[in-house]
C-alpha cells in the first residue's frame, strides 16, 4: 500500500507572524498608533499588515471608528483563536529550546532548596561541568507540562496530577533541634518552641510520632512559642539559640554534622517522603536524566543515625 504524505497548507493560506503580532497588538490597544508603539513599527506598517490579513481572510476584522478600532464579531472570534495559536507556537519554541539546553531547571520547596539542594550543587557541576542546574523556589502542586521547570522536588503530602515520572528521593524524618550551647543551659522541653507559619503542623506531627518522648514532666506553665513566617527562619532561630525547632532531617543534616545544631532525641520516620517529578517527555532529555540520577544518589545519603 502506498504511503501518503500529509498535506501542508499552501503558504498563501497562512498569515505571517508579523501580521498576527500587529493584529493582536491592535486588538489589545484599540488603535493602530498604540499598536505601532507596542510592536516597534510605524502606524502605516501596522495598518498595512492588518489590511493584508483581512484581504487574506476575505473578511473585515475591525470597524474603523473615528478615534478607535473595534473588533467585528468575526474579528473577536479570529483574535481569540489567533492568540491561542501564538501561545502554542511560543510554548513549542520554549520546549524546543529546553530540549537543546544544557540547563536543567528544578522547582524545589524553598527551605529544602536552601538547606539541602543548593549546598550540593557544586558537587554535581564539578562532575558535570557541561551542565547547569537552575533552582526555582516553589511548593505544592505544580503543572510541569505548563511550567518553566524541568523537574520538581516535592513532599508526598498531596495527590499528584498528570502523567508524571515519579522518582523517590528520600524519606522524611522529624526531630527537635537546638543549639548545643543552648541545650547545655536549658533542657529541650523547657526551651521556647519555634513554630513556622508555613508549616504549623511540624510540632504536632512529631508529637504524634513520638508520644512518649513528647510527654515530658509537666511544668508550671507550658513553654513559650516563637513564631516565624517561614520554616527556614525557625531553623535559623534554633541555630542562634533562640529555642527548639522541629527539623526535617534533610534540612538540618549538615548543621547536625557540623555541630551547629544538636538533635537530643534523634529523628523519627514521618511516613512521608520527598519525590522527584518530571514529565515523561522531559525525563528523556539526557541532561535531565543525569540530574535525576545524581539526585537519586545523594538522596540515599539522607538517612539519620539516631543517638541511643
Amino acid at each position: 500500500m502506498q504511503k501518503t504524505t500529509p498535506s501542508i497548507p499552501p503558504e498563501r493560506d497562512l498569515p505571517s507572524t508579523t501580521a498576527l503580532r500587529c493584529l493582536l497588538a491592535a486588538a489589545d490597544a484599540g488603535s493602530f498608533t498604540a499598536a505601532a508603539r507596542a510592536v516597534h513599527l510605524t502606524h502605516g506598517a501596522v495598518s498595512r499588515q492588518v489590511a493584508s490579513l483581512e484581504a487574506l481572510l476575505g473578511v473585515a476584522l475591525f470597524e474603523r471608528l473615528h478615534l478607535r478600532l473595534a473588533l467585528t464579531p468575526t474579528g473577536q472570534a479570529y483574535v481569540a483563536q489567533a492568540r491561542s495559536a501564538v501561545d502554542l507556537l511560543r510554548a513549542a519554541a520554549a520546549q524546543a529550546r529546553r530540549q537543546a539546553s544544557d540547563t536543567v531547571v528544578v522547582s524545589c520547596e524553598a527551605t529544602l532548596a536552601i538547606r539541602w539542594l543548593v549546598p550540593r550543587l557544586g558537587e554535581f557541576e564539578a562532575r558535570h561541568p557541561q551542565l547547569s542546574v537552575h533552582v526555582l523556589a516553589g511548593g505544592g502542586p505544580i503543572d510541569l507540562a505548563g511550567s518553566t521547570a524541568d523537574l520538581a522536588i516535592r513532599r508526598s503530602d498531596y495527590a499528584l496530577q498528570g502523567d508524571l515520572v515519579v522518582q523517590p528521593l528520600m524519606d522524611e524524618w522529624l526531630g527537635p533541634v537546638a543549639s548545643p550551647q543552648a541545650l547545655q543551659k536549658t533542657p529541650w522541653h523547657a526551651m521556647p518552641r519555634l513554630v513556622s507559619e508555613t508549616r504549623p503542623q511540624a510540632w504536632p506531627d512529631w508529637q504524634r510520632l513520638q508520644p512518649k518522648l513528647a510527654a515530658k514532666p509537666p511544668m508550671k506553665k507550658p513553654p513559650a512559642e516563637r513564631r516565624y513566617g517561614h520554616f527556614y527562619l525557625s531553623l535559623q532561630a534554633a541555630a542562634a539559640g533562640l529555642g527548639v525547632g522541629i527539623g526535617p532531617y534533610p534540612m538540618v543534616m549538615d548543621d547536625v554534622a557540623s555541630g551547629v545544631l544538636a538533635a537530643p532525641l534523634g529523628f523519627a520516620p514521618a511516613g512521608t517522603r520527598y519525590l522527584v517529578l518530571a514529565t515523561r517527555q522531559q525525563s528523556q532529555r539526557p541532561a535531565v536524566r543525569q540530574v535525576m540520577a545524581w539526585l537519586d544518589e545523594v538522596g540515599k545519603l539522607a538517612v539519620p543515625v539516631n543517638p541511643p
